[in-house]
C-alpha cells in the first residue's frame, strides 16, 4: 500500500536540523517523507528537484484516475497511449466532429512532449 493524501516537493531535515535533503512528503504532513531525491546545495540540486517533482506530479496524476490503485495506473500508461493512437487514427478516418479528435490528438502530443 503506498501512502495516502497528495504528494509534493519540499526540503527536508535529515542531519542536525538544517534543510538538508531534496524530497517528496506528505502534503498534509510535511514530516510524512517519501522520497530523499539528493542534496541542498549539491551540484546536481537542479536534477534532484526534477526528479522529486516527477514523482510527485505522477503519484498525484495516478491517483487521481485511480485513488484505491495508483499502481495500476503507472502500469498501464503505456497501454492507454496506444489505445489513444488508435482511437485517434480510427476517429480520423470516420470523420468525428474535429474537436474531439484535435482532443485526443493533443492528449498525446502532451504526453509525448519533449523536455530537451
Amino acid at each position: 500500500m503506498i501512502t495516502q493524501g497528495e504528494w509534493e516537493t519540499g526540503v527536508c531535515n535529515i542531519e542536525d536540523g538544517k534543510p538538508d535533503h531534496v524530497c517528496v512528503v506528505l502534503k498534509e504532513n510535511k514530516q510524512k517523507i517519501i522520497a530523499l531525491t539528493g542534496y541542498v546545495g549539491a551540484g546536481d540540486e537542479p536534477e534532484s528537484q526534477a526528479n522529486a517533482n516527477l514523482i510527485a506530479a505522477a503519484v498525484n496524476a495516478c491517483k487521481e484516475i485511480n485513488p484505491g490503485n495508483p499502481q495500476a495506473v503507472a502500469d498501464s500508461i503505456g497501454d492507454m497511449k496506444e489505445a489513444l493512437k488508435k482511437a485517434a487514427d480510427y476517429m480520423g478516418e470516420q470523420c468525428y466532429p474535429e474537436d474531439i479528435l484535435e482532443e485526443a490528438r493533443q492528449a498525446l502530443a502532451k504526453a509525448e512532449q519533449s523536455m530537451l
